[in-house]
């Protein structure tokens, strides 16, 4: 019998060196994302990581379950050394892959605020692209995930197993040890034994949602984020209760519609903290402010989410990133909308959307198609490699070059979209501009400057041509990137970035406070036009003053709704903060029930728009009949 409990003792010896390190990559992230963290006192750093222990048993039991299957399955035998070696590099592939997942979002984390989740899957084929580049880059990473691999494989216990003669007795033990074991390691893998497996926002029960990401690691909000397909069909208030709250149907203008062309400008990675107007004259976009000067802007704009394959559908479909994975990938993802191009390509409209990276990155050619862009142009249709970046695509300067010429060929009415690309990583920009844009503080800084200049240059062609002075420009980004401010770093100002709408007669001037986000978007180009049609859409005009403006978002299984003075966090159950965005920007003081009325207010606000949201995505019911 003592043989069979030294194979479990030896089991657990071995499981117990990746968790170790993983507690060990639980420092390195933190020290690697320390001014995000630098808030935290020494008692409750030492609370998360005791915390996360849960959470990594939870995802290293889900890892090793063919391991641990084959390490107590009965009827073999163990002491075999060929077998041995085979569950040595088992052991070793499996949770050097799990360790390389944390290793990742050492430096990713960065860009998303967040643990990478399943949809790295679903963009695999950008992944396999950049891979070799961040590598590169961050050589550092790949060399700490290797000594974390030896580390795995030099401390692997090799304690010789002794041999039992078979006997009833010897399969009777076999089998209860087994079965035992399994047992336990369903409960470890479900994180208890709770009445719900364990989720990411559990990890709200030992510190502030800010810090989740700590908590946690990343192979668990993988392996969750792959279980998270659908999401919930909330009951919050009966159905009379909700269409008096919340709405998504836009009544239509009265009058004639405007033919104006509309060119949306989706800028990579433009946080509102690289724009000089919008961030006290600190920044590196002066084409950008002084385009503002005569522009309609709104200082409180906010993104709907953290990344371009959420980004894009939210400005040019409408659609915020309510969901752990993005919707593009989403079971909704075919659902029928009502995209920007749907809806003007119905009112004669040419529709087209521009991105000069490589055809089929993040699938956007196929998504722009579904929003009601007739005609995508991509890194195919520009056709010429020697402006290509290496990385992403062609670079920013001669691709919206390219825009404004295939602009001048269509016929007006046109609605075109462009996403730029070269202020991302890895922040590439072309040989005959090295050091002609400061180098600012973050490596994304001069590519911010390069991407600007790009625009000055688009900006000075387009307005030579007879389609630009009957052309409403939208100029926002698709999410907020590297930050140097604590505020910056903040859930709300993590999502701060430029809405502006500009056309050349100034007809629209001014600068506004009031709160924006992408999903407005939609809605505000259509009253800009005096659409003529009812339709759906999940945000508000900017234009209207009689509509409540806030901005949303969702980030670690945490919604976050953002007012003219408050932000709310809300878990799907029950508000988990509340904080005062005019005297308190670093959110540091939570104020729950302190202000109960206006609490209540947001939060009734927010759970009529989730309840609402999801049903529309839950019943494919996100556009009006009419328009089907």
């Amino acid at each position: 019998m003592s043989s069979h409990f030294s194979n479990l003792l030896l089991l657990l010896k071995r499981l117990a060196i990746p968790l170790l390190l993983f507690s060990l990559c639980r420092l390195l992230f933190y020290l690697f994302n320390y001014t995000y963290f630098s808030d935290i006192s020494i008692l409750e750093l030492l609370k998360i990581f005791l915390a996360g222990l849960r959470f990594d048993i939870a995802a290293l039991v889900i890892v090793n379950s063919i391991f641990i299957l084959f390490t107590l399955f009965p009827f073999i035998n163990k002491g075999n050394r060929i077998y041995q070696n085979i569950l040595k590099l088992l052991f070793v592939i499996t949770n050097s892959i799990a360790l390389l997942a944390n290793c990742i979002d050492f430096l990713y984390f960065k860009f998303t605020l967040k643990r990478t989740t399943a949809e790295l899957f679903f963009i695999r084929d950008d992944v396999g692209n950049l891979l070799p580049q961040y590598l590169r880059d961050y050589w550092y990473i790949a060399l700490i995930w290797l000594m974390l691999t030896f580390l795995l494989f030099r401390l692997y216990p090799k304690t010789k197993l002794i041999a039992v003669p078979s006997s009833i007795k010897k399969y009777v033990i076999e089998i209860l040890i087994f079965i035992c074991v399994s047992g336990l390691a369903v409960i470890a893998g479900r994180g208890g034994v709770q009445l719900k497996p364990l989720r990411i926002i559990a990890a709200a029960e030992y510190t502030s949602s800010r810090n989740i990401p700590l908590v946690i690691n990343t192979p668990f909000s993988i392996i969750k984020s792959l279980n998270s397909t659908y999401i919930t069909n909330y009951n919050f208030y009966t159905q009379h209760e909700l269409e008096k709250l919340s709405s998504f149907t836009h009544t239509a203008h009265t009058g004639e519609m405007k033919k104006e062309n509309v060119v949306i400008i989706i800028l990579e990675s433009f946080s509102r903290e690289y724009i000089g107007s919008l961030n006290n004259g600190k920044g590196y976009t002066p084409f950008l402010d002084s385009l503002m000067q005569h522009s309609l802007v709104f200082e409180n704009g906010y993104a709907n989410a953290r990344k371009s394959i959420d980004g894009i559908p939210a400005v040019i479909a409408g659609i915020p990133s309510l969901m752990e994975n993005p919707y593009l990938t989403s079971v909704y993802g075919s659902n029928q909308i009502s995209g920007l191009g749907n809806l003007l390509k119905n009112k004669g409209y040419a529709t087209s959307f521009f991105h000069g990276g490589s055809n089929g990155t993040m699938g956007f050619d196929v998504f722009t198609k579904i929003a009601g862009f007739d005609t995508y142009y991509g890194r195919k249709e520009y056709n010429n490699d020697k402006d290509f970046d290496g990385n992403w695509g062609i670079y920013d300067e001669p691709f919206f070059q390219y825009f404004a010429n295939e602009l001048n060929k269509n016929t007006s009415p046109f609605c075109a979209a462009i996403f730029s690309l070269s202020s991302h990583h890895p922040y590439s920009i072309p040989e005959k501009y090295k050091n002609k844009f400061p180098k600012g503080t973050l490596e994304i800084h001069e590519s911010i400057g390069y991407a600007d200049y790009s625009l000055r240059k688009f900006f000075a062609t387009a307005s030579h041509m007879p389609w630009f002075k009957n052309t409403l420009f939208v100029i926002t980004a698709d999410h907020t990137s590297l930050s140097a401010s604590p505020y910056y770093q903040t859930k709300s100002g993590a999502y701060a970035i430029p809405i502006i709408f500009y056309k050349a007669d100034e007809s629209i001037k001014g600068n506004s406070k009031i709160t924006a986000q992408q999903i407005d978007i939609l809605p505000s180009v259509l009253d800009e036009l005096n659409f003529n049609e009812n339709y759906f859409a999940y945000g508000n005009s900017l234009f209207d003053s009689t509509s409540q403006h806030f901005a949303i978002n969702y980030i670690n299984e945490v919604y976050q709704t953002i007012s003219e003075n408050h932000s709310l966090l809300f878990d799907g159950e029950k508000v988990v903060g509340y904080y005062d965005l005019q005297k308190d920007s670093l959110l540091t003081t939570n104020l729950i029930n302190e202000n109960a009325p206006a609490q209540k207010q947001q939060e009734q606000q927010l759970k009529a728009f989730i309840q609402h949201f999801n049903a529309t995505l839950i019943e494919n019911k996100m556009t009006i009949p009419s328009q089907k």
